[in-house]
C-alpha cells in the first residue's frame, strides 16, 4: 500500500506539478496499516458526512435525500461511475445556490492544504 500511494502521488505530481496532501481511502475504510501509511506519507485522510447513495438509488430520490440532509459545511461523496451524476450534480448545486449555500474548496473548508507545493 505504502509503494502504491507513493508511485500514484509521484504520477500526480508529474503531470500536475503539485504534490497531493488529501487521501480518500477506498470505501472510506482505514485500518492501522493504512492510517500509518498515511501519516508516514505526510497524507490526510479524507472522509466524508453525506452519503447520497448515488449509484444505488435514482436521480429524484438522491436530490431529494441530498435536499433533506445537507447542512453547511458537509463533504458530499460522489461517485463518477452514475451515468446520472451530471445531471445530479447540476440539480445539486443549482438547489445549493438558491438556499445560501456556499460551495468551497476542501482547503478552504478544512483550513489545511490540499499540495505540499
Amino acid at each position: 500500500m505504502h509503494k502504491e500511494l507513493i508511485d500514484t502521488n509521484e504520477v500526480i505530481e508529474k503531470v500536475t506539478g503539485k504534490t497531493p496532501l488529501f487521501f480518500r481511502p477506498p470505501y472510506g475504510i482505514t485500518n492501522p496499516l493504512l492510517r500509518e501509511i498515511i501519516k508516514k506519507t505526510n497524507m490526510v485522510s479524507i472522509g466524508w458526512s453525506l452519503r447520497p447513495f448515488d449509484t444505488v438509488i435514482n436521480h429524484k430520490k438522491v436530490i431529494s435525500s441530498l435536499k433533506a440532509n445537507t447542512k453547511p459545511g458537509d463533504i458530499v461523496l460522489f461517485h463518477d461511475t452514475n451515468p446520472n451524476i451530471i445531471a445530479i450534480i447540476e440539480d445539486y448545486l443549482i438547489w445549493l445556490q438558491k438556499n445560501d449555500f456556499k460551495i468551497v474548496s476542501l482547503t478552504n473548508l478544512l483550513n489545511i492544504p490540499a499540495y505540499e507545493n
